[in-house]
């Protein structure tokens, strides 16, 4: 099972965006601000400054993100994709 992911990011003030592959297929990996903010270094960010450090942010979710793909756990939205939750980190 091979997982690469994309090193373009985007975020929209509420939700920090990325993309994987899986075995060929693209795959959405989310994250919203809650999430984001029990990262190091993100505790108190502002939006400004997530947008700033969005790759850094994405860096320290990666194997989380991986986690959730290898176990299938995908979103039920029709575009395949995973959203990391606060909980999420802590597995």
């Amino acid at each position: 099972m091979s997982i690469t992911f994309d090193n373009v990011f985007s975020w929209n003030a509420e939700v920090l965006t990325g993309w994987a592959v899986h075995d060929g297929a693209r795959v959405r990996c989310r994250a919203g601000r809650e999430t984001i903010a029990k990262l190091p270094g993100f505790t108190n960010a502002t939006t400004l400054q997530i947008g700033v450090g969005k790759a850094n942010a994405f860096g320290f979710m990666r194997e989380a993100f991986q986690r959730k793909i290898e176990r299938g756990e995908f979103d039920s939205d029709e575009m395949k994709g995973v959203t990391l939750l606060v909980g999420d980190l802590r597995r």
